[in-house]
């Protein structure tokens, strides 16, 4: 195809370029160039940040541009309650897809969008090529964390985590790191009908691999997360539980298992996978972007230097930077350390 669109795409800890060449469904005029050194692009697109040398704990990396600085994404990935992308760093780009909330990441060409990108699921050749259920033994895995840090989600999820593994004991199977160890999360998805799918930070928008990685196994998710899921997915791909109300929770799981109600969804389950293969994809999300920036008129970047700087790198450049980004950071935990303490005193 001629004039095809050439797209850069940097990432801290790099990413599969099989994401890009097999679930790229609508946009086959963008080709995706992942050489850390080309020069020849339209398009820059940075995954969370620019990518480390080897001898670098933290990226200290600059990209010289090659393209128009309006034509610059970047993705975010870590939620707020967890990552801090500075105004200084988030304001190099023309566009900025992310899930954090406008009120912690404000931006002009803000774009909300998953942070989608990694599956962990398996082999994504063999998944891609599934077009029926495997055959289910087990009724509800769950995947564990040992994270229990208080200013974020994760000693929640911990505790309901343990809350709901303690009152089910051998009948909600634990997989992890901690607890047993497997290679592929489709070992501990492929032969339940149900798995429990708990994010480390609600919010709109923000759900991750831990919700599509049960679509990709065929299996119905109990989901604490993203309050819109359903604008991605279909209402009955996913039962919805509480973190905050474990007795609640643990009656609707009961619930959803002696009604077998994968069996009524199945349907449902089938339709979110297909979406996470053919739509929710982080191709098709970068060429949308694209796509609706040559419809609307680009915005007036005509202070920027021309050069993009790493995350650490934008920190140490000046004083101003740094103080600039500790208060944000600080501000940061002070609202959600309030939230959380909120939300377990109502």
């Amino acid at each position: 195809m001629a004039n095809k669109i050439r797209v850069k795409f940097l990432s801290k800890n790099g990413i599969k370029a099989f994401h890009f060449e097999t679930l790229a469904h609508g946009y086959p005029e963008i080709d995706y160039v992942f050489n850390v050194a080309a020069r020849d692009y339209d398009w820059l697109v940075v995954y969370d940040d620019l990518p480390a040398k080897e001898d670098e704990r933290f990226s200290q990396a600059e990209e010289a541009l090659a393209c128009p600085p309006e034509n610059t994404i970047l993705i975010t990935y870590e939620p707020s309650s967890i990552k801090i992308y500075s105004d200084d760093y988030t304001r190099q780009y023309g566009y900025v897809l992310t899930s954090q909330e406008a009120e912690h990441l404000p931006h002009p060409g803000r774009v909300d969008c998953p942070p989608v990108g990694y599956w962990y699921y398996g082999d994504e050749t063999d998944l891609i090529d599934a077009t029926s259920p495997p055959i289910k033994t087990d009724d509800v895995s769950i995947f564990l964390s040992t994270k229990a840090d208080g200013h974020t989600m994760h000693r929640l999820r911990h505790e309901f985590s343990r809350g709901l593994t303690d009152h089910f004991g051998d009948k909600m199977e634990r997989f992890g790191k901690a607890y047993n160890f497997v290679e592929k999360k489709s070992e501990g998805l492929d032969r339940f009908r149900y798995t429990v799918a708990l994010e480390n930070h609600i919010g709109d928008h923000h759900w991750t691999e831990k919700l599509s990685d049960a679509f990709l196994g065929f299996t119905l998710p109990f989901y604490a997360g993203s309050p819109n899921a359903a604008d991605y997915f279909p209402e009955d791909s996913f039962v919805s539980l509480n973190m905050y109300d474990l007795s609640g929770s643990i009656e609707i799981v009961e619930r959803s298992i002696r009604d077998d109600i994968f069996t009524q969804r199945l349907p449902a389950i089938i339709e979110a996978r297909r979406r996470v293969i053919e739509t929710h994809s982080l191709p098709n999300f970068i060429g949308q972007t694209i796509e609706a920036a040559t419809d609307k008129k680009r915005m007036d970047m005509s202070g920027h230097s021309g050069v993009m700087l790493s995350r650490r790198r934008m920190r140490n450049a000046s004083l101003m930077h740094g103080l600039r980004y500790s208060l944000q950071k600080i501000k940061s935990r002070y609202y959600f350390l309030n939230q959380n303490k909120k939300a377990r005193h109502d």
